[in-house]
């Protein structure tokens, strides 16, 4: 077979993936249901009534600005319906999928097939950047600034440089971590005009790093005003840790997808060693990619390691976006060797093919079923019956969806909800025996007859003995949020464990899969027993 026909059976390949994950991520648009609660909170943060209460909510959040200043215009174009409001994440996830391409032509490669196979078609990013976060925002603008800061080194135009600089702004506006990896692609721009000796095209990329940082500078006063509550979610968290959570994002061992990912490093490895150096014309761009690619790593992790806070999956979207770029660019040999293209193509189809359950079940997947929850609780409950929503982050998205008149709290009982004013909560975890309130109001509620709902996306594992006290947050306290949320989810649940007479889980039907962050159980307990009564649900 002859390298042509080898370049067009890719091409034809690559166009077929990217129209069947732009059907993936119209059908996703239709199942994920309502807004889960970092949506909801990011819509109740765009929405301020004032542009003043929305410049003075930034300490609140860890995002910049770009994003919700987009979300509060398309909710003053859409309304507050849930799928007209998706259909912004829907549309962003959607161009990611053009950048690819475009990012693909900025680096002189036919197709970005390897981008589409390793990024494009993982669910974590099909489900997470499609939502009403800043990460699909991120990863669009980190995308292509990898393209067009490349495009500077090689052809440094006004169009060119005025786009880069654009594109970086877009990038750092979106999320700050990815002040980090504009970072590490211009380093690794800078690096290959270094070794050209083109000390110009050097200082126009470091000139575009710099406007690009120097744009953050507005933030720092909110940064220094979320250290009160900030401090309360480092929870210490190791390389290993933020490792492991990566390996979760690529969806785990036991899935191809991270076998493939390893596969492709280790390729891209040995030919940046081995056979790059044989074909001058490749030798910049692997070199490019390969710098980039390691201090998106190296810049990414550490930052995750110094602040401590524990990560989710969708935190490595956008150094995911980066690293994939970097591969297809690094195992791109199609002038040279003529069976690369058909090998390309074949991996992917291959991968695709082992994995596409994993896919169809991500396009599926409900994001949260606290709506489902509110609707069991409108028509079952009575009035004189209690609803904990618990963890307290839970009820941003209960508060949404439920509309009825039964008595609900959570804990600590909270004037605000999440995100809205954080020293609420700070005065809980400082005030002594601060989950008292809400255990007498779960033991009066049962000794008068009435039923206590229990919500909750933790697991029911009540003590067997009465938990100490949760002693109060003191000055220069150490102990994370998660020690304080676990210690009052014992003392709750032994009461509820202890004292009433039944109890049971309450089915919660979905035909479809629901997302792990926002999956609750729901409880209902009944009766009181001055002495401890039953040990298990039915």
């Amino acid at each position: 077979m002859d390298a042509k026909r080898g370049q067009r059976i890719e091409l034809i390949i690559a166009a077929a993936l990217t129209c069947l994950l732009l059907g993936a991520h119209l059908v996703h648009l239709f199942y994920a249901g309502p807004l889960w609660r970092d949506e909801i909170a990011s819509l109740n943060f765009a929405t301020k009534p004032s542009w003043s209460e929305f410049w003075a909510a930034f300490s609140l959040d860890i995002f910049p600005g770009l994003f919700f200043v987009l979300l509060r215009g398309w909710h003053a174009l859409v309304g507050d319906n849930d799928f007209k409001l998706r259909i912004l994440g829907c549309v962003i996830g959607m161009a990611i999928v053009v950048t690819f391409w475009i990012n693909a032509r900025l680096t002189r490669r036919k197709t970005p097939i390897l981008t589409l196979l390793l990024f494009g078609f993982c669910p974590t990013l099909l489900i997470w950047g499609d939502t009403l976060r800043a990460y699909g925002l991120g990863v669009l603008g980190i995308t292509l600034c990898f393209g067009l800061f490349w495009r500077v080194i090689e052809r440094p135009g006004a169009w060119e440089i005025a786009l880069a600089t654009l594109v970086a702004l877009v990038s750092v506006q979106s999320i700050y971590t990815n002040a980090l990896l504009v970072f590490a692609c211009g380093m690794a721009a800078v690096a290959v005009a270094v070794r050209r000796r083109q000390w110009g095209r050097a200082g126009i990329v470091l000139l575009i790093g710099g406007v690009a940082a120097f744009s953050l500078l507005p933030y720092l006063g909110f940064l220094r005003g979320s250290s009160g509550w900030a401090s309360l979610y480092r929870v210490g968290f190791p390389i290993s840790a933020s490792l492991q959570m990566l390996s979760a994002a690529l969806l785990g061992p036991a899935n191809l997808l991270l076998w493939t990912w390893i596969l492709l490093v280790a390729v891209s490895l040995l030919s940046a060693i081995f056979l790059q150096p044989r074909f001058a014309e490749c030798r910049d761009p692997a070199f490019y990619a390969l710098i980039a690619a390691i201090l998106a790593v190296v810049v990414t992790m550490t930052y995750f390691r110094v602040v401590g806070w524990g990560t989710n999956i969708w935190y490595y979207l956008p150094m995911l976006a980066v690293v994939s770029a970097s591969l297809d660019l690094l195992c791109d040999f199609r002038q040279h060797l003529r069976l690369v293209p058909l090998a390309r193509a074949a991996l992917a189809l291959i991968v695709l093919v082992v994995t596409f359950p994993t896919l169809y079940g991500a396009t599926l997947t409900r994001l949260s079923n606290l709506d489902l929850i509110s609707d069991i609780i409108t028509k079952r409950a009575t009035l004189g019956d209690l609803v904990i929503i618990y963890p307290y982050v839970d009820t941003v998205t209960f508060k949404r969806y439920y509309h009825g008149q039964i008595e609900w709290m959570t804990i600590p009982m909270v004037a605000h909800l999440p995100l809205q004013n954080p020293d609420d909560l700070l005065d809980e975890l400082r005030r002594p025996n601060a989950i008292v309130p809400a255990l007498d109001k779960i033991r009066s509620t049962l000794q008068a007859g009435h039923k206590v709902w229990l919500a909750s996306t933790w697991r029911w594992q009540p003590p067997a003995e009465r938990p100490p006290p949760v002693e109060p947050l003191r000055p220069n306290d150490t102990r994370p949020m998660g020690h304080f949320l676990r210690g009052w989810e014992r003392s709750f649940q032994y009461v509820l464990r202890a004292h009433a007479e039944e109890f049971y889980v309450v089915p919660v039907p979905s035909d479809q899969p629901i997302a792990y962050y926002e999956r609750s159980q729901l409880y209902l307990f009944s009766g009181w027993h001055d002495k401890p009564a039953n040990t298990e649900p039915r």
